[in-house]
């Protein structure tokens, strides 16, 4: 049952639990944005595998394998860019809390450079994301093309 007022609590409780809210929102945040890096990580090594696997089957006349390989380099780049934004976007959710409940610790102890998180402005880095990965698909559909037409 959930009160309808707020409770109020001793200094003390208060202190712990917007301590826990701190820590708690804080590792929200860093979970999703270790989560999009991962993906990141998982698309370069999943790259390199592929452009390796496409050139040997270039290599070896096996065109049709290659087409294949480059449409699954197409679709990979597309996953890891819907999976990185959709975590990246999850861990932006938390930047409302942190910079509340960091300023509220901060006016609490009396040490305003607590205030150390800063939510940054998206747009130009989702977009300069969203150019390396549509290039990625546009690589791969060309690769896939030429292997294709081999």
């Amino acid at each position: 049952m959930v009160a309808e007022q707020p409770v109020k609590l001793p200094p003390e409780d208060e202190t712990a639990l917007l301590i826990a809210a701190l820590n708690h929102t804080m590792a929200w945040h860093e979970t999703r944005v270790d989560r999009a890096i991962q993906v990141v990580n998982f698309f370069v090594v999943g790259g390199a595998v592929l452009v390796t696997a496409y050139a040997s089957a270039l290599d070896g006349k096996h065109y049709g394998v290659a087409v294949a390989i480059a449409l699954s380099g197409m679709a990979l780049a597309m996953l890891a860019f819907i999976i990185g934004r959709q975590q990246r976007r999850a861990a932006a959710e938390a930047g409302p809390a942190l910079v509340e409940l960091q300023g509220r610790v901060a006016d609490k102890l009396q040490v305003d450079s607590f205030r150390m998180y800063k939510p940054e402005a998206g747009g130009k880095r989702e977009g300069a994301v969203s150019i390396v990965f549509a290039f990625a698909v546009i690589l791969s559909v060309g690769s896939a093309i030429y292997a294709a037409l081999r």
